[in-house]
Order: C-alpha cells, then sequence, then structure tokens
C-alpha cells in the first residue's frame, strides 16, 4: 500500500529554465518533503541518463552537451521517496556548441526526375559536414549496389539495364567517423531498349481544315501499352490508353476560330516515358446558309450537367415553321419545331454524352428550306468529384530541419490516376504517376537557405484536371537560435480565474521575435515586436481544472527558432459535466461554405454559456451564448477538404462542462 501523505516535491535548481547551455553543465536536482531516502533518476528527451539513491535533499549530474544536437532539450526529473511517493518536474534547455556541422547527404548526378540508360549511368554523391573520412552506401529501390569510405565525394558506374524500364528510387546512406548518419534519395527514370515515339499521321502538316475531320495519331518505341493525350492549342479533347500503336479521332473544328492552331500529342508507355509531337493546321468553316442563329445559353466555355437547357434565337426567317436542331459532334440531343423566333428553349441530357469539353450546335431551317448554325464550347461534367489536392505533412508553418524531412502529399476525387509535381519555391524537385491517393517525398532542408519556404503541389488526374495547393514551411539549420521562457507563470503553479498574465521572453538571435503561445497544443496568442517580453491573459475558466501544458515558440527575424514549455494546474471553482448533442450537421455529411453548426445541451446552471468549435487541434469558434439551442456558423473554407472531426465543448456559469463530436466531409471548390 503505498502511503501518500506528505509527497516529495521534484524541481530543478539548474540549469535555469530557458537557457542555453555549452559544453560540461552541472544538472542541479532537489527534493523536498516526503520521507529520505530519495532516489532521483534524471532523463535527457526522454532517455534516463542517470539515477542514485540518498539521504541528501540535492543531487548533481555533469552532462556534456556536446554530445546533443544544438537545439532545444527537455530534462525530466522523477524524485521518489522511501514510502514510494513519486513526483516530476521538467527544464528545458538550449545547447549551442561549435564543432563540426551537421552531416548531410546529397546526390550532385543524375538529376532529380532524370530519364537515364545504358551500362554507365554516372551517380555522383556527396557528404558535407560531420567528421571525416565518409563511408557511402547506395542502394537503387532498397537494395545496396554499392559502398565505399572516401573524403567529400564519391562516384559510381552503374548499369541501368539491371532493372526494368520506369520509375527507380536512389537511396543514400552516409556515415561518419563518428558514427552519425545522413541520407537522401532521388527518383529517376529508366528507359533502354527503343525510346517511345510520337507522331501525327493526318492531318497533314500545314493542311487547310474544316468541318469534323479525324486526326489519326500513332505511337512506336518504350513498354506498350501507349497513353495517348491529344490537345488543341494546349486544351485537352482527347485521351484514351490502349496497347495499339495507333488511334484516331474526329475533331468538329467549328468549335475554333477561324485561323491557325496548334495539335499536340503526348505519349506516355507503360513504363513511364513519354514523347511529344506538335502540328499546325488552319481552320477555316465557311458560313453555309442565310439565317442568322444565337445560342445563348449555355454561354461557350461554361460548365454543364445533367439536364440543361439551351436557349436559341433566329434572324431571317421566312414562313411560320422554323425547325431548330441542337447537336454535340454528329449526335442529335434535341430537336424542336415552332414559329417562334425566340427564345426558343430545348432541353438536353449531358450524361448522354462525354465529360469534357463538347462542341454544342445549334442549327435551324425555315419553312423555305433557308438553313444556319452556331455552336458553343461547352465543358460537361458528370458524376465525379471534383479532383483536390493537399499536403498532408509537414504541418502548416512548421518549422523544418535537417536532411529527411517527410513531404507527404494527397489526392482525391477526379480520374486516378494521379501525377504530383512538387516544388519548393517554384523549382520543381519530384514528381511521380500513381493510382495511390498519396505520395511522399524526402526533402533535403540543408541545400536551402534558412527562413520561409513555400511548398507548392499541382495534381494532374488522367483527365488532365488539375488541383493545387501550397504549404508554407520555415527552414532553420544550424545559426544561433533565440532563446523563449516564461517569466510567469512558474513551473507547476496552480492558476485560477478570468484573467491570469501569462508573460514570456525572448533573447539572443535577431530582432524582431514573433511569439507564439499555444495551450495543450493549440495556438491561443502570437503577436510579432522587437521587445523582449511579450504578455497574454488567460481565461483560465475556459478549461478543465487539472494539469496544462503552456508551449511558447519564439521565431526571429532569420528564421532561427527555440522554444519553452511549462506545465501548471488550473483549479478553478464548480466543476461537473453535462450532456451536449450536435443535431446538424449530422454525422458523414459533406458540408461546405458556411455550415450552421446546431448544439443542445442540458445543462441547468442559468446564465450564458461558453462555447468553442474545434477542428481536429485548431479552434473555430469560441463565444460566450445564451439560449438551448444554439446554432453557430462554421466558416469551412477555412479547413482543409477531406473527413474532419467537428468537436463542441461546452462551460456553463458553474463551471461544469460537457463535449460532442462528429464527423463529417469538407469539400470546398
Amino acid at each position: 500500500m503505498q502511503n501518500t501523505v506528505n509527497p516529495p516535491a521534484a524541481a530543478f535548481t539548474s540549469p535555469a529554465a530557458g537557457t542555453t547551455v555549452t559544453g560540461t553543465v552541472a544538472v542541479g536536482l532537489k527534493a523536498t518533503g516526503g520521507t529520505a531516502p530519495y532516489t532521483y533518476r534524471l532523463t535527457i528527451d526522454g532517455t534516463q541518463v542517470f539515477s542514485t539513491t540518498v539521504s541528501a535533499t540535492t543531487a548533481s549530474f555533469s552532462w556534456n552537451t556536446t554530445s546533443y544536437v544544438n537545439g532545444g532539450h527537455a530534462l525530466g526529473l522523477t524524485v521518489t521517496d522511501s514510502r514510494g511517493n513519486a513526483t516530476s518536474a521538467t527544464r528545458i534547455v538550449n545547447t549551442q556548441n561549435g564543432g563540426p556541422q551537421p552531416l548531410s547527404a546529397s546526390f550532385t548526378a543524375p538529376a532529380a526526375g532524370a530519364t537515364v540508360g545504358g551500362t554507365a549511368v554516372n551517380i555522383a554523391m556527396a557528404a558535407a559536414g560531420g567528421t571525416g573520412p565518409y563511408t557511402y552506401r547506395l542502394t537503387v529501390d532498397g537494395t545496396q549496389i554499392f559502398t565505399t569510405t572516401t573524403g567529400t565525394t564519391a562516384a559510381f558506374s552503374w548499369s541501368s539495364t539491371t532493372v526494368a524500364n520506369g520509375p527507380h528510387t536512389l537511396g543514400l546512406t552516409v556515415t561518419d567517423s563518428a558514427s552519425g548518419s545522413a541520407t537522401a534519395t532521388r527518383s529517376i527514370t529508366v528507359q533502354n531498349g527503343s525510346a517511345v515515339t510520337a507522331a501525327f499521321t493526318s492531318p497533314a502538316a500545314g493542311a487547310t481544315v474544316s468541318g469534323t475531320v479525324t486526326v489519326g495519331m500513332s505511337a512506336g518505341g518504350g513498354t506498350p501499352g501507349y497513353t495517348y493525350r491529344l490537345t488543341v492549342d494546349g486544351t485537352q479533347i482527347f485521351t484514351t490508353t490502349i496497347t495499339a500503336t495507333s488511334t484516331s479521332t474526329s475533331w468538329n473544328t467549328s468549335a475554333v476560330a477561324n485561323g491557325s492552331h496548334t495539335l499536340g500529342l503526348t505519349v506516355t508507355d507503360s513504363a513511364g516515358a513519354s514523347a511529344t509531337a506538335s502540328r499546325t493546321v488552319t481552320v477555316n468553316n465557311q458560313t453555309t446558309g442565310t439565317l442568322q442563329v444565337y445560342l445563348t445559353q449555355p454561354a461557350s466555355g461554361s460548365t454543364v450537367s445533367g439536364t440543361n437547357w439551351a436557349v436559341i434565337w433566329l434572324s431571317g426567317s421566312s414562313g411560320t415553321s422554323n425547325v431548330y436542331t441542337l447537336s454535340v459532334g454528329a449526335q442529335v440531343v434535341g430537336t424542336q419545331t415552332t414559329s417562334s423566333t425566340g427564345p426558343v428553349s430545348i432541353p438536353w441530357d449531358t450524361t448522354t454524352v462525354a465529360n469534357g469539353t463538347q462542341a454544342l450546335t445549334a442549327s435551324a431551317r425555315d419553312a423555305t428550306g433557308n438553313t444556319g448554325s452556331t455552336t458553343n464550347s461547352v465543358i460537361v461534367a458528370n458524376g465525379a468529384v471534383p479532383l483536390s489536392a493537399s499536403f498532408t505533412s509537414p504541418a502548416a508553418g512548421a518549422t523544418v530541419s535537417g536532411t529527411s524531412v517527410t513531404i507527404g502529399m494527397a489526392a482525391s476525387g477526379g480520374s486516378p490516376a494521379y501525377t504530383y509535381r512538387l516544388t519548393i519555391d517554384g523549382t520543381q524537385v519530384f514528381t511521380t504517376t500513381t493510382s495511390a491517393t498519396t505520395a511522399s517525398f524526402t526533402w533535403n532542408t540543408t541545400g536551402a537557405a534558412n527562413g520561409a519556404h513555400t511548398l507548392g503541389l499541382t495534381v494532374t488526374d488522367t483527365a488532365s484536371t488539375t488541383a493545387t495547393a501550397t504549404r508554407s514551411v520555415t527552414v532553420q539549420n544550424g545559426g544561433t537560435a533565440p532563446t523563449a521562457g516564461f517569466t510567469s507563470p512558474t513551473p507547476n503553479q496552480t492558476v485560477a480565474g478570468t484573467a491570469f498574465a501569462v508573460n514570456m521572453t525572448a533573447s539572443g538571435g535577431v530582432a524582431p521575435y514573433t511569439y507564439r503561445l499555444t495551450i495543450d497544443g493549440t495556438q491561443v496568442f502570437t503577436t510579432t515586436t522587437s521587445a523582449g517580453s511579450a504578455a497574454y491573459s488567460w481565461n483560465t475558466t475556459t478549461y478543465a481544472n487539472g494539469v496544462h501544458t503552456l508551449a511558447l515558440t519564439v521565431t526571429d527575424s532569420t528564421g532561427a527558432a527555440g522554444s519553452a514549455s511549462r506545465s501548471v494546474t488550473v483549479s478553478n471553482a464548480g466543476g461537473g459535466t453535462f450532456g451536449v448533442f450536435i443535431t446538424a450537421p449530422s454525422a458523414g455529411q459533406t458540408v461546405k461554405g458556411t455550415q450552421w453548426v446546431t448544439i443542445w445541451n442540458d445543462s441547468t446552471a442559468p446564465g450564458a454559456r461558453q462555447y468553442t468549435m474545434a477542428v481536429g487541434t485548431t479552434t473555430v469558434w469560441s463565444e460566450s451564448v445564451s439560449g438551448n439551442p444554439v446554432a453557430l456558423p462554421w466558416v469551412t473554407t477555412n479547413t482543409p477538404n477531406g473527413v474532419r472531426t467537428l468537436t463542441v465543448t461546452v462551460r456553463d456559469s458553474a463551471n461544469a462542462t460537457g463535449t460532442a463530436s462528429v464527423t463529417v466531409t469538407v469539400q470546398n471548390p
């Protein structure tokens, strides 16, 4: 049986919280209360480094900080007395030592995304930082093919004929003489044998065309089957994937203006190799008939779906019987005979034609045989979920460092497979085509300057639809980071009330500083100032009684960052729980735009209640509201598309709380 009477208290006496330390430093430990002797256990970043059992109320550990990377580290202390009672304390400090720079590994050849072939592909590797000499280990798709121990560069002549045509991943691990290691990867495409080719078989180069013409395309070499993609002036009008070395499609030239136009062809084989061809032709469609026909709906370039109503006007007709015909290519989709010259409305079922760009032609014939027509180009979109692109890691605004930062990407909707293209500050660093809804890339951030950088993602599906996403991150490698700290509350302090002062400090680095304060992982405050201190007024009554963690990140003008954390105990009078119920939106519902969230609760306390809505760890609403039920607006466009969990927490005037959540799908254009 454990006796918890008069448990000991654990504390650090040195180094000070948030301080920057170098070399070998004394870590002072202290116990008060409880029953001696005491067992002191010290951890650094979660790993135990020291333990002793003594009757003294203090103990000390000599810490060699040079064996740790520069930056923030968490010291953890647990004190256990002779009765088995235990308490703990934590302290965040920063290490800053000179000496070798962090070890890094990189490829210098071939280029990222390059297509290679033959028996002598030069793979060039480099190492920097750490302590030489370096051992290089090279893999292809995870299988080691080369190792050597040498200086800052190494090279290997690779026979690419030992692997199949298609995408492959080169992997590099560099280990220095101090047993430090770093890694790098590079994606390439192998193409051996005859390269894939693309060509047009018709119409002839420079030909003048009119009406509906056949565009013939051919492919050769590479690895069958082939995906053919045909564009007119950069806009895709046709795609197919077949094993045949030729294909064709009918092009309604009346969908474009008279004049010069460029046909573009891209052929991609089953190994991912591609080739292109282009052909310039001149469109010359003569206007036939004497009637003037106007198609005012749908407008040219508009997107249509389901049943669409076409609105037609006619000028110059004779007689009282006009025949109107609506067609897409050679397919008649609607007809009507009437004496009216407009507006004439004809419904047509867009699901009877393929999704994509289509030429909608309205023609008319009057009672005396005079004719006329006009064409609008429309985009048919039925049944498809819009394509979307997103990043899954790193988090937006994250500070990253090192040689192996995973950039996670995701795609949904559209028509798989997906081509992912990743850029950093506008320069493409990675591309892959896969049927998977996720892809990833390992980024060596040591090749980028410290500071803010923008990740850009473009996802293209097989229908050539594209979606984009961006994410801003901060790179921080090496350098002297600022020191972050708290002056209040004190460690493990008990706090209460609606306006508790959280005081923060920054020093070192290069001002101005951006202070970011989180409570239990949720950001509650940020400011940018040249001052070495900042303050936040914390309403502790919006948090449950118990232990909470304050975390501070200070970023200076160079992008260098320091951090500190502090645990406190919230203790406000009152308490208890009550039921909370979300009746809208319903579980599994798809939401977009501004969604009103309807919330009921069964609290009997008088007065207004504090409602806090969060999606994941992001608070989207916090307000004091009276009434039951209440409806609060959620602007879903501020939340990334995808499956999301909405959590509502309610606190009443007696400080009792209740929580409910619902999982929905966010889908915004």
